[in-house]
């Protein structure tokens, strides 16, 4: 079995250092969105689907008052009746608790188009669905006094029930040791990938660090000839291109 961006070493084996990055990235998966980690949680509710059906409001998390999210879970409880939900919409208020009438709802967006998201959350759920990147800014917590889910629409058509097994609000939890500031100056074998670096200069021979927008070109415009791979251990397995950033030899 091959895992994408885990391959075997010239010996047949995992690195183990990319099993220990999997293995606390796996933690912080749990960490982040398992049903124990939700800062509020309703399961098993029954929802009204159309442009006037009453909204859901989730509890606040103990304590009351003002909270903050990166992330809301959805689940529908398929064994009812099957996927039903064909839109819906996340509401929030700020004002203070118990003080929210319908004016002061306000429905959540997502990120901007650009980046390659919806602008307006909020389509199917089945199975599950993770919403994350609110407002146009992605890894941003949102603070609230609270938060409501509205189905909007539902099919097959003439269907106005669904189900949702649950509705909750997460804090995501990065994994162990990230995200890690700038550490490298050299290229070198315990480099995840080139994403990571960039070339400072031709005439310096130095590395360090790459700009979000290094990044970004690398995962969205590098051609797959220019996309290095775990086998590059040195800088000298690159060249020092000048548009935009180094390549793969």
């Amino acid at each position: 079995m091959y895992i994408l961006n885990m391959p075997p070493n010239t010996t047949g084996v995992i690195p183990e250092y990319l099993t220990n990055e999997t293995a606390q990235l796996g933690k912080a998966v749990e960490a982040s969105f398992a049903p124990a980690s939700a800062l509020s949680r309703l399961v098993n509710q029954t929802v009204q689907c159309g442009p006037g059906a009453p909204a859901l409001l989730l509890p606040p998390p103990q304590g009351g008052g003002t909270f903050a999210f990166d992330a809301v879970v959805l689940e529908e409880d398929i064994g009812k009746g099957n996927q039903r939900i064909a839109g819906y919409a996340l509401q929030t208020c700020t004002e203070p608790a118990g003080a929210c009438n319908g004016a002061q709802w306000v429905t959540v967006t997502g990120v901007n188009a650009t980046q390659k998201q919806t602008v307006t959350l909020g389509v199917t759920v089945g199975r599950k669905v993770i919403e994350r990147g609110f407002n146009g800014q992605d890894g941003v917590p949102i603070a609230v006094t609270g938060l409501r889910f509205k189905c909007t629409a539902a099919f097959p058509a003439g269907t106005t029930t669904a189900y949702l097994k649950s509705f909750s609000v997460h804090k995501i939890q990065a994994p162990k040791g990230w995200p890690r500031g700038p550490r490298c100056q050299t290229f070198n074998c315990t480099c995840k990938g080139m994403a990571d670096y960039f070339g400072v200069g031709e005439s310096s021979g130095t590395w360090g660090c790459a700009p979000k927008t290094a990044q970004d070109w690398w995962v969205h415009s590098a051609k797959p000839c220019e996309q290095p791979g775990y086998s590059c251990c040195g800088k000298d397995d690159y060249t020092k291109k000048k548009a935009p950033y180094p390549g793969c030899k």
